[in-house]
């Protein structure tokens, strides 16, 4: 842009100050000349350039889903972790964190989760880029039963409202009767 500062008398300066968005990672150029109509005697003062640096940053979203909502005590559900990365940066070492409840039993899963500690290693997501995950577990409780996920990066997030997400499942009451009978 141009600034048209008009006629500038001797020892006198002005100033003008600027406010932006940053809309990009890394470092930033910015760059200023001035000019006149009259020859300047120096030049070398003529130019000025300042760098900012900004940090690599993503915008992840988890999501929980089940298979079955109203399961039974003792069925396999199914959960899946999806995770996106929105950008603008890759994100690396990438980690949803979604221990499972007492509630649930572990049965298997089809990717890097650690279910001692409930971590799923995504490692490195491109931008645009999404990874899925699935759960297999075991109904070992009755009553409402909540599972969550979150996800994080080692780059700055820029939308924390989307990095935690939770599923709940109802499981109805259950019993184990037993019978018997004795003739004499």
């Amino acid at each position: 842009g141009i600034w048209n500062v008009g006629d500038l008398e001797v020892n006198n300066s002005v100033k003008l100050s600027l406010v932006c968005r940053v809309a990009s990672t890394g470092v930033i150029n910015n760059k200023v000349d001035v000019t006149s109509r009259e020859i300047d005697r120096n030049m070398s003062n003529n130019h000025y350039e300042k760098q900012i640096s900004t940090p690599e940053t993503v915008d992840l979203e988890v999501i929980k889903d089940v298979n079955i909502s109203n399961p039974k005590f003792g069925d396999l559900v199914e959960w899946t972790v999806t995770v996106s990365n929105f950008g603008p940066d890759v994100a690396h070492d990438v980690n949803v964190t979604g221990l499972l409840p007492v509630s649930l039993e572990f049965v298997s899963s089809d990717g890097d989760y650690d279910v001692s500690t409930g971590v799923w290693n995504v490692g490195d997501l491109k931008v645009n880029g999404t990874t899925k995950l699935t759960i297999v577990s075991k109904v070992i409780a009755t009553g409402n039963i909540v599972n969550n996920a979150e996800v994080i990066s080692r780059e700055v997030d820029c939308n924390l409202s989307n990095n935690h997400d939770e599923e709940e499942i109802d499981v109805p009451p259950a019993v184990d009767l037993e019978v018997g009978k004795l003739v004499n």
